[in-house]
């Protein structure tokens, strides 16, 4: 079997400059974390933490002079105890996606902001 030189050239050229370029690397389309980290985690007072902790899915509980709907507990992707929150006023969700979650060095419950996605078995459900 004779191979032709000027193909042989052709593709060793072909695969010098293939494995020499660079990969384009991606780029964030948006931000995952936004404002200020420290303000993200407002801590609750234990007896409000409890309350929120020991209600079923979907109930309504009051927090100051707001509602929360307590939805499902589940662990954040850092391996952190939380329960989805959604803040309501006058019976209508205004944030939705926020979360209760356990500070592992303090050992106490804090709001966080919302999350970006969640992962319920089947797909994404925003927010």
């Amino acid at each position: 079997m004779h191979i032709d030189k000027k193909l042989c050239v052709a593709l060793v050229t072909l695969l010098v400059v293939g494995c020499a370029n660079k990969i384009t690397q991606p780029v964030a389309s948006i931000r995952l974390v936004t404002g200020d980290a420290d303000s993200a985690f407002e801590s609750v007072p234990q007896a409000v933490a409890s309350n929120i902790l020991n209600v079923p899915d979907g109930t309504d509980v009051s927090v100051g002079q707001q509602v929360v709907s307590v939805g499902k507990k589940y662990f954040s992707a850092a391996g952190i105890p939380c329960r989805r929150l959604d803040w309501k006023s006058n019976g209508e969700i205004l944030t939705k996606g926020n979360a209760i979650c356990k500070d592992k060095r303090s050992e106490r419950w804090h709001f966080t902001q919302p999350v970006i996605a969640t992962y319920d078995g089947g797909g994404a459900d925003n927010g």
